[in-house]
């Protein structure tokens, strides 16, 4: 799925990414903190996967989000400052640009059934440029596609 994005998207649309877990609930961190060693692992965890299957030049956050109960606990709000910190960490490193890319003006530039038919042709498009995520059975894209 990954791929996909990058493929739709553009490669430049990494170095504004910010990796969110979600539900990441404070009477559930002691429980999955084991989980969380695991994602964050510097040699093993998600990050470092994807860094080398995407080879990134720089290192994307990874932010562990609550959804519970937002407005009033410390918890929860000391998870959106660091979704927050993380934002403007990587708008800072990407020089302060605006992520853009043509796929986004295309579709806005359209309406209706020409609209639609032009997202579905674009990932279309998109999964078979990567043969390796179908051949590898990946359902996902395949179910998109046969969707479609």
């Amino acid at each position: 799925m990954l791929k996909l994005f990058e493929r739709l998207l553009g490669p430049q649309f990494w170095k504004h990414v910010v990796i969110v877990f979600t539900h990441v609930d404070e009477d559930q961190r002691n429980y999955l903190e084991d989980n969380i060693d695991a994602l964050t692992d510097p040699e093993e965890g998600f990050v470092t996967v994807i860094h080398e299957w995407f080879q990134f030049s720089y290192q994307p956050p990874v932010i562990f989000l609550s959804n519970r109960d937002t407005r009033y606990s410390q918890y929860a709000r000391d998870c959106f400052m660091e979704l927050y910190e993380a934002v403007v960490a990587v708008e800072n490193g990407a020089r302060r640009e605006k992520f853009t890319c043509t796929f986004f003006q295309e579709v806005n530039n359209r309406t209706g059934i020409v609209q639609d038919n032009f997202i579905v042709q674009s990932i279309r498009s998109a999964a078979a440029a990567i043969p390796q995520m179908v051949q590898s059975g990946s359902t996902a894209v395949v179910n998109v596609c046969n969707i479609m």
